[in-house]
């Protein structure tokens, strides 16, 4: 005895488990972050299971319209899940990209006898749904982020399969046709139908947990940095200058730490109110990160102050980057007052917590304020 699936109950099922899906991604997930990634999935949702539900019009007097409407929002549904991928990489996808494929699509079947054939347009929906899932795959497998990665790469795993078959289905359509018992056995309508929704399905689970993964990374980031400047905060800051200087006194290297007072700064408030205040903050901080290396640690102490570790730098090395960092700051163009700053060096000696190191540094600082501030002031001893 044979289990025979009625291909029009299934696309009804299909789409009522879509349905159910994606309010439940919605409520939990979209509504109450507002991801564009996961608007872009949501649309997706909505336009492959309104696609699949036109289809159960095919037989019928409106399979002119409904069948070729079908394919393009199917396809439009894809394209949607191409520019989520996109959104998630943090690239933006051209409205024109997001038209082009689903108005092939619905040409492609109007004009290929769409009143008397299902499968009007069938090589190029086919193809397009099939090159966009494998556009959409290989947008997610080539990031690299740790943890996200790896749930992007599940995604794009499940992306991939999905093109992959609709490619197989293209090429046994071409070279077997649809009649074909084979094809129907394989890629027909309650296997593709079967496929889509298992597939869907797992993608939308991993999708809500890729959400929750970066959302995670995104609480870690902002309770390590601080808000207005982007440099790390005075805890994270000390919490990895004392690994690093763990490290550097094992290898016997030297450091400096720098601590890094903006002149001033409350007049600059009082005069010129808190929006220049933040914006000499933040104009610093750029100017810091691109007179520094990418292995120094850079840190908003508090208030005005700043904090700097230099790995594998002397106090004369660091005296001598810290003066460019200076004048850098002085010349910084940005629409506030002019800046200056005044720097204190201290060395970080092996086996030297970096408190220690700060206070000396604070020390200079305090000299450096005392002899008429913008300038760089060694430790002494």
């Amino acid at each position: 005895m044979t289990l025979e699936l009625d291909p029009a109950t299934l696309r009804v099922a299909l789409c009522l488990v879509l349905v159910t899906t994606l309010l439940l991604f919605y409520a939990v997930t979209y509504r109450i972050t507002r991801a564009a990634f996961v608007g872009h999935w949501c649309l997706a949702l909505l336009s492959i299971g309104g696609g699949t539900l036109l289809y159960v019009l095919n037989g019928t007097q409106a399979q002119r319209w409904a069948n070729p409407l079908g394919n393009a929002v199917v396809v439009l549904g894809v394209t949607f899940a191409v520019s989520g991928a996109r959104s998630l990489r943090g690239l933006r996808t051209p409205s024109w990209f997001l038209a082009v494929p689903p108005v092939a699509a619905l040409a492609a079947s109007w004009w290929d006898d769409a009143e008397t054939n299902v499968w009007s347009g069938a090589e190029v929906v086919l193809g397009l749904v099939g090159v966009l899932s494998w556009i959409a795959a290989a947008t997610l497998w080539t990031d690299r982020r740790g943890d996200v990665a790896r749930l992007q790469r599940v995604v794009g795993a499940a992306g991939a399969l999905f093109g992959t078959y609709y490619l197989l289905r293209l090429v046994f359509f071409v070279l077997l046709g649809p009649d074909d018992a084979f094809f129907r056995r394989t890629f027909g309508a309650v296997p593709t139908t079967l496929a889509i929704l298992v597939l869907l399905i797992a993608i939308t689970f991993t999708v809500a947990a890729l959400h929750t993964e970066q959302q995670t990374m995104d609480l870690q980031v902002r309770a390590s940095r601080d808000g207005l400047t982007g440099l790390l905060n005075r805890q994270e800051f000390l919490r990895l200058a004392e690994v690093e200087a763990r490290l550097l006194a094992r290898a016997r290297r030297p450091a400096a730490v720098v601590l890094v007072d903006i002149d001033h700064f409350k007049q600059v408030n009082d005069q010129h109110g808190h929006d220049a205040g933040d914006q000499v903050l933040r104009s610093f901080a750029t100017s810091s990160r691109q007179a520094l290396r990418s292995t120094d640690l850079l840190g908003r102490y508090g208030g005005e102050e700043f904090v700097f570790l230099l790995p594998g730098a002397s106090t004369a090395e660091a005296e001598h980057v810290m003066q460019d960092v200076r004048l850098h700051v002085t010349g910084a163009g940005h629409d506030g007052p002019p800046v200056t700053a005044s720097f204190g060096v201290a060395p970080l000696e092996p086996g030297e917590r970096v408190e220690e190191a700060i206070a000396a540094a604070d020390a200079a600082l305090y000299r450096a304020k005392a002899q008429g501030r913008d300038r760089v002031v060694v430790a002494e001893g």
